[in-house]
């Protein structure tokens, strides 16, 4: 199986080879976590390289996405450690090198992106089971790629898993210039959402509003939801809830009757009225994606298949670095006013 791939229009100029060049004992380049901590734990060495057994592909690694739930990760701070030293992250793009027994899905030289992985994707090479591999479609870049796996699929599950929008409906996307925001407005809006965007700098406003959004507004401006409400009619059908720490105890005040909050993320604890919920027959959902099932997450990707092959869904990607600024990715992920997703390469 020796040989190389050049991986598209999309790969770098300068192409790496696939399998049977590097040898059983080939080392690669990945960050390592020895301790949890602070951006400083994150160390780039050298790892061997792994290989592909029965049900698993070996990606050769060309973009990495970085999320915010790495950086929990890594500084302990998560429900479930891994065992250290490890290498973080679960997004990336690049070439399948290798597949093991029982692969039928990709082969070798197909360009995919990766939601998930065996052995991290902070690294040059990523070992995936067969499940955490996708068809990469040939319009978007490796940096786009990458920017997919933890947004879109968090976007997903949150608006049709958890609080069942359907077309017609009206969703509040409150902080919606990052990863998960982007994807968040692109899905809704797809589906016939109509889609009321929060963002901090007006380049996000802007962004926001390319991407679908009908109404885009200025989270930082206090009477902000007070224009959901006035936009709406009363309130907001679903409400998608990036910061709900600063956000959910006055997102329920701009709920409509039978309206749902779904708390994707939150880095601290927040007081609310629970007679805002109770007026309005309302509910607060928690969603984390590690919770969804096997066949949960298949549904989730066969179903942003399609939509990333035709351009309705195009993952924007903010910042690229080097994987040797792996500490300043995590510094800058955790800053407010981010634009789409920051991105590492190899």
């Amino acid at each position: 199986m020796a040989g190389c791939v050049s991986g598209g229009a999309k790969a770098p100029p300068l192409t790496r080879c696939v399998a049977g060049l590097r040898g059983h004992d080939a080392l690669m380049k990945a960050i390592r976590v020895h301790e949890f901590g602070g951006p400083e734990v994150l160390r780039l060495e050298e790892a061997p390289e792994p290989e592909a057994g029965a049900g698993q592909i070996l990606v050769d690694v060309r973009a990495i996405g970085v999320n915010p739930v790495d950086t929990y990760v890594r500084a302990g701070l998560y429900a479930t450690a891994p065992a250290l030293p490890y290498t973080p992250g679960s997004d990336a793009a690049g070439i399948v090198v290798a597949v093991g027994d029982g692969v039928r899905r990709v082969a070798p030289g197909d360009r995919v992106y990766i939601a998930g992985s065996l052995t991290g994707a902070y690294a040059e090479r990523a070992l995936c089971s067969a499940a955490q591999v996708h068809p990469l479609p040939d319009a978007l870049s490796f940096a786009q790629g990458a920017a997919i796996g933890v947004p879109y699929a968090t976007a997903y599950a949150a608006l049709f898993q958890r609080a069942g929008a359907v077309a017609g409906e009206t969703v509040l996307v409150h902080g919606a210039s990052g990863g998960v925001g982007t994807a968040t407005v692109q899905l809704a809006a797809a589906a016939g959402l109509v889609v009321i965007a929060t963002a901090g700098s007006e380049d996000g406003r802007r962004l926001v509003a390319a991407l679908g959004a009908a109404h885009v507004l200025d989270h930082s401006d206090a009477a902000h939801l007070d224009a959901v409400r006035a936009l709406t009619n009363g309130g907001a059908n679903v409400i998608v809830e990036m910061l709900a720490n600063a956000n959910l105890g006055r997102d329920l005040g701009a709920l409509a009757p039978g309206g749902r909050v779904v708390v994707v993320g939150s880095r601290g604890t927040v007081e609310i009225d629970p007679r805002d919920l109770m007026r309005r027959d309302a509910e607060v959902l928690g969603m984390l994606l590690g919770n969804r099932t096997a066949a949960e997450l298949a549904a989730i990707h066969d179903a942003l298949g399609p939509m990333l092959a035709s351009g309705t869904l195009v993952p924007v990607v903010g910042r690229e670095l080097p994987l040797a600024e792996a500490a300043r990715a995590h510094t800058e992920i955790m800053e407010r006013k981010a634009r789409g997703k920051i991105v590492l390469t190899p």
